[in-house]
């Protein structure tokens, strides 16, 4: 059952334009990805992307031929951070985990023990800001019981794609507002086909691409007015009013992410800034 859940939540997803990350493991993985890849319309084919938790030549899993060639072929992609010829190993995944969760906008776990490898990419997704959904079941049954461990912490329960294609969709529409602004009062921005990718990865690059467009002149004078401790004064002018996440903002200043996160919450506390979905601007 939670195999047909995983194939049916990401043919929806690819469908609806959005291409599907997982870990190309045996079970919920392969099934992430074959429903991706499924074409319920002819005339659109989804992708996919493979994150393997060894050498990119190691042949692990041992389904990876076929999986991978279909991946290929229908414009996807597989990747690894590792060197080749790296066998599997109980520390490789972790790392692959953390790959998945920064390539993506939001993690969905379908099925999860409360040891799972998946709890990791949802941690890690928690912390890069971005949004973890989880589908519940019995509560006797132990597959679940990281999911169910997920929705207590905060996770968002959901029962059908429609509900994260919302939520994700909310996110992208109010970084295409602050990009439609930022357009609005420039006139010689060159970036008029963010609105016109269905790409959530570009639309997401695109949109922190976009934030250094100068502000309008109605927001130029809060500037002067603005009292920043010494320390913070780099965060806080690569900081604007579209928002960035930590991502965008770790490659920007070089900062580790403890420092980073650190000096972000001053900035909140301080009132200068603040968080909207996962993203940090200026207030």
């Amino acid at each position: 059952m939670r195999k047909k859940i995983t194939f049916d939540m990401a043919q929806y997803l690819a469908q609806a334009g959005y291409i599907v990350t997982s870990g190309l493991a045996m079970g919920v993985d392969k099934r992430a990805h074959l429903g991706a890849l499924a074409q319920a319309d002819p005339d659109y084919q989804g992708r996919t992307v493979g994150v393997m938790g060894t050498g990119i030549d190691v042949n692990y899993p041992n389904h990876r031929d076929q999986l991978f060639t279909q991946i290929i072929e229908q414009g996807g992609c597989i990747i690894s951070e590792l060197l080749p010829h790296t066998q599997p190993h109980k520390h490789t995944f972790p790392r692959r985990n953390r790959l998945v969760a920064g390539l993506s906008l939001a993690t969905i776990v379908t099925e999860a023990t409360i040891k799972s490898g998946s709890l990791i990419t949802a941690r890690l997704t928690s912390e890069q800001g971005k949004q973890v959904f989880a589908i519940p079941s019995h509560i006797d049954n132990s597959n679940a019981e990281g999911c169910h461990h997920l929705i207590r912490e905060g996770a968002t329960l959901i029962y059908h794609p429609q509900q994260v294609l919302e939520d994700v969709n909310g996110q992208l529409d109010y970084d295409k507002g602050a990009y439609r602004t930022a357009n609005a009062t420039n006139s010689n921005s060159n970036h008029s086909n963010i609105t016109q990718t269905s790409d959530a990865f570009e639309i997401e690059k695109n949109s922190i691409k976009s934030t250094s467009q100068q502000p309008s002149s109605e927001i130029k004078p809060a500037r002067s007015t603005v009292v920043v401790p010494e320390h913070l004064t780099a965060i806080y002018k690569q900081l604007d009013w579209h928002g960035q996440d930590l991502d965008a903002l770790i490659s920007a200043t070089k900062l580790t992410p403890p420092q980073l996160i650190g000096q972000l919450m001053e900035l909140e506390l301080m009132g200068l800034i603040s968080e909207q979905g996962g993203r940090y601007l200026r207030v």
